[in-house]
């Protein structure tokens, strides 16, 4: 196993109960839930196959960013929370460790490097990957997508 050595955390911050208690585990200290930084909320989709979901419905949910789903929240109003709390953080003079979905991974990084955060779906992020954002006079993308077993602390 390759082990890539990262500076301790200042903070740990997490989008579920769930994800803040390994978090905690992993750096030893008390991990912050930030409810901007949960998973798309899918209302009735939740738990369901793709192939569960009416091709109508699901047409429209990769057309139109504005399309919210039976009982949750569109793929804007997801980007919009994300990047509201990614522009008003304060995160950059910290060491920060984020463990969050990986559509907010995607939005995450698409705000870092000024791109249309609408092509989140242009980017692959592996399930319990690592990614690394810095801040040094600009956010920056170190890594995308490093395979879990990789360790940065």
């Amino acid at each position: 196993m390759n082990i890539i050595r990262w500076p301790k955390a200042d903070r740990g911050v997490a989008g579920n109960i769930e994800d803040a208690d390994r978090l905690e585990t992993l750096i030893g200290k008390q991990v912050t839930v930030v409810p901007e930084l949960a998973a798309c909320q899918y209302g009735e989709w939740s738990g369901r196959s793709l192939k569960a979901v009416p091709t109508e419905d699901l047409s429209l949910w990769l057309r139109d960013p504005e399309f919210v789903p039976p009982g949750g929240e569109s793929r804007s109003m997801v980007i919009d929370r994300v990047a509201h709390w990614f522009r008003n953080s304060g995160i950059e003079n910290e060491t920060v460790i984020l463990i969050v979905d990986a559509d907010i991974v995607r939005i995450l990084v698409l705000i870092c490097l000024g791109l249309d955060v609408t092509l989140a779906d242009r980017l692959d992020i592996l399930p319990s990957s690592w990614s690394i954002l810095s801040y040094v006079r600009s956010w920056r993308l170190q890594a995308l997508s490093l395979p879990p077993d990789k360790v940065f602390f």
